[in-house]
């Protein structure tokens, strides 16, 4: 954007592949902190870590009652980079933060169009303090309040992006860009940082101008206020990794790093799974159950028939039997699994969903942790299924009919 003069001029940056809380970090997630690291309580925090309203608005070290799941404010950027450490993640870079709030969108002002209202966010004092998370639709990244609720800390230092000290960013700087320091050296010892940090995403009570994707605020690193709070980022690793999480949810992901594929006439199929997501406690026709959630190509497979499946196993690696005949694989393991058919040379599913009621687990109420397997199959012209790819990881959920 060009609207304000620390935007300019419009320039492409590329990021390494990230996964970012899919929402600002609530009050709840932040007490679970502030119980585990004493020393970041209200009445212990050093002075040097905030301007004197460090959760000004907690009666003693409790947020209010009624806002659990509201984004916590009165956070310094301290606070933040110190949350983020303990919940084992790092606060986003500025170039990642509007990456991921566009949500796939180019050269937009928000992050689904040039438009806003009330009904998309929670900006212009339309209503009186922050909202909920979840409150209002996602982005096409799955990502929630990246306009509105609370502007939010970035890991970068404040500053246009080209003077005279930061020529050398045209040649070198594009690639992962971050102002002040490296992500390695600003993660490691907060107490060194004094200069302005950046936040994004404007607040509940500012102007829509300011709630823009491409709109930049500088705040002193001590700034505690009711219009700051943050979310977190987590580097991809070049092997499955599982990013951990506090939803009250109880969300589980696995990430796979995409591969590099390339379509010829007459290839083999081939497919690739990117990311696969658990909803614990989701209801379908009245049952309860997890929604697992798929994110796969295909290639070379046009018009052919495909499967997703999941598998559920056992510590031990002994798949879980299934005893009533409805949601398992022929040799009588539980399983789910969903249809498709791809109408192109190479397809894209952002999110297959598949859905297992608890009640086929044939579990008792109370922890589980089970290892769960997706597959991708092809029908064959000889009438069999065909694996053309696979990951696996752990699912942790509580049962409680």
């Amino acid at each position: 954007s060009n609207d304000s003069t620390d935007e300019k001029p419009v320039h492409t940056v590329h990021t390494d592949a990230f996964y970012m809380d899919k929402h600002e970090v609530t009050n709840a997630q932040y007490k679970a902190f502030v119980n585990a690291n004493p020393q970041w309580r209200k009445d212990r925090i050093p002075a040097a870590y905030h301007d004197g309203d460090y959760l000004k608005h907690w009666n003693g070290n409790n947020y209010p009652s009624e806002k659990g799941n509201h984004p916590v404010t009165y956070v310094s950027w301290y606070g933040a980079m110190a949350y983020a450490k303990w919940a084992g993640k790092r606060l986003p870079t500025e170039a990642e933060w509007e990456k991921a709030a566009r949500g796939g969108l180019t050269g937009k002002k928000y992050p689904w169009g040039n438009t806003i209202d009330s009904d998309e966010a929670n900006y212009n004092k339309n209503v009186d303090g922050t909202t909920p998370v979840r409150k209002y639709s996602s982005n096409d990244y799955g990502l929630y309040d990246m306009a509105g609720n609370v502007a939010e800390w970035c890991l970068d230092e404040y500053g246009e992006y080209f003077d005279e000290r930061e020529l050398i960013f045209v040649s070198t700087r594009r690639q992962n860009p971050i102002a002040g320091a490296n992500v390695s050296s600003a993660t490691i010892d907060i107490s060194k940082v004094q200069t302005a940090r950046v936040l994004r995403g404007g607040s509940w009570s500012q102007l829509s101008q300011y709630v823009r994707v491409a709109d930049r605020t500088k705040g002193d690193p001590k700034l505690s206020y009711y219009g700051a709070g943050f979310r977190c980022v987590q580097a991809v690793m070049p092997t499955m990794t599982k990013t951990a999480t506090t939803d009250t949810k109880q969300k589980t992901t696995i990430h796979k790093t995409p591969g590099q594929t390339t379509d010829t006439p007459n290839a083999t199929p081939k497919s690739n799974i990117f990311k696969v997501w658990v909803d614990h406690n989701q209801y379908q026709d009245s049952v309860k159950g997890m929604q697992i959630h798929v994110k796969f190509n295909v290639h070379n497979f046009k018009d052919g028939s495909g499967r997703v499946v999941a598998y559920f196993y056992k510590k031990n690696g002994d798949p879980l039997k299934d005893t009533n005949g409805r949601y398992n694989t022929t040799a009588g393991a539980v399983s789910t699994w969903g249809k498709f058919q791809p109408g192109y040379v190479k397809s894209i599913y952002n999110d297959f969903k598949l859905f297992l009621p608890y009640t086929e687990l044939h579990m008792a109420r109370g922890k589980h942790n089970l290892k769960f397997r997706i597959k991708i199959f092809k029908f064959n012209n000889s009438g069999s299924w065909d694996a053309l790819s696979d990951v696996s990881d752990w699912v942790h959920f509580t049962y409680s009919p």
